[in-house]
């Protein structure tokens, strides 16, 4: 029952809180939205409203929780208090990356001589919506910061602080991971398209590719420092929560890869059989989705294979290391008999 109950005031806490920040949000985005002044009284009707029922509910659930953690050691220690702290912290994080990429987006695709409107993240916010909801996360995130530089310096015995911080930095890093591949491939789809159109058409690809790059390879870059760095504690690198990211993104690498690499093969051989000219600007157009997500899939393949080579290598049991590698390989097997199987 108590389980129950920590899950359900943990969940509605969550709840209001991303109810209360957001109505904030809504409020003070209100009120710098000239725009907004023919329906004014139903953005702030309707943010009030939201605020009205959210703010009461987490305020209650919430001083509960704080007041229970006093008097229960079982309470303060739990997984899911450590998961609802970490995952404020993504909640905050993740929003205020993409007001800031959104941010940078626009300021790209002008100076492309484009409209807001080609900008792949926020094109229908203003400067104003964006450093409201930053000031606002940043709040949230700042407080819940405090609460969890708290809970580490009690560190009560018994918590997983360690694991649930290794779970946040794998999320935070496979976020920032994500939003690398999109502006590697937007850039590669530009290059691609150079010989079409002479970038006319496709500026939004350029503008877009860079925005993106700016803000998420430094996030990638300093996260998996962070991790790398961690990795000098013996229970990060054979944790199984590395494995399982690692295999995900070396099969995921590989897969797309092998994937793409067949349908560029495809559109040769039928240009071939056709006797059509292979080095010709329609079939560059066929292959360009195919080359970028390929070429990007594939350096993520390459790296993150090495990665798990090495983390699979520092494994002392030679029999489960011969199985972890083991599993890699027949998955690759069976997707292997399938293509062709299906060819």
């Amino acid at each position: 029952m108590r389980a129950i109950r920590r899950l359900y005031f943990y969940l509605v806490t969550f709840i209001s809180l991303e109810v209360v920040m957001w109505s904030v949000i809504t409020l003070a985005r209100t009120l710098f939205d000239a725009s907004s002044l023919n329906n004014i009284g139903d953005q702030i009707a309707g943010g009030l409203a939201f605020l009205i029922v959210g703010l009461p509910i987490f305020l209650f659930h919430w001083f509960f929780i704080q007041k229970d953690i006093l008097h229960d050691i079982e309470e303060r220690s739990s997984r899911l208090r450590e998961i609802f702290l970490y995952g404020s912290y993504l909640a905050t994080l993740i929003p205020i990356a993409q007001n800031v990429i959104a941010l940078v987006n626009r300021i790209t695709t002008n100076l492309f001589n484009l409209d807001n409107t080609f900008s792949f993240v926020g094109s229908d916010q203003t400067v104003a919506d964006n450093l409201v909801a930053i000031v606002v996360l940043s709040v949230v995130f700042l407080y819940f910061h405090s609460i969890l530089r708290k809970e580490w310096a009690v560190n009560i015995p018994g918590n997983d602080l360690p694991g649930t911080r290794r779970l946040f930095r794998y999320a935070w890093m496979l976020y920032s991971l994500v939003l690398v591949v999109f502006s590697v491939i937007f850039l590669l789809q530009y290059i691609f398209s150079l010989p079409n159109t002479l970038g006319n058409s496709s500026r939004e690809l350029l503008a877009n590719g860079l925005a993106i790059m700016l803000i998420a390879t430094p996030l990638w870059a300093y996260n998996w420092q962070v991790i790398q760095r961690s990795i000098s504690n013996r229970d990060e690198i054979q944790s199984t929560l590395r494995l399982v990211v690692l295999y995900f993104l070396a099969l995921a690498g590989i897969i797309t890869t092998l994937t793409c690499a067949g349908q560029v093969l495809s559109v040769i051989l039928r240009a071939v059989l056709e006797k059509e000219p292979v080095f010709s600007k329609e079939i560059l157009e066929q292959i360009r989705n195919a080359l970028s997500f390929g070429i990007t899939l594939g350096t993520i393949w390459a790296y993150f294979g090495r990665e798990w080579n090495k983390t699979i290598a520092v494994e002392e049991n030679p029999f489960q290391r011969d199985a972890l590698r083991r599993l890699y390989f027949y998955i690759l097997s069976i997707l292997g008999n399938l293509a062709v199987f299906i060819g």
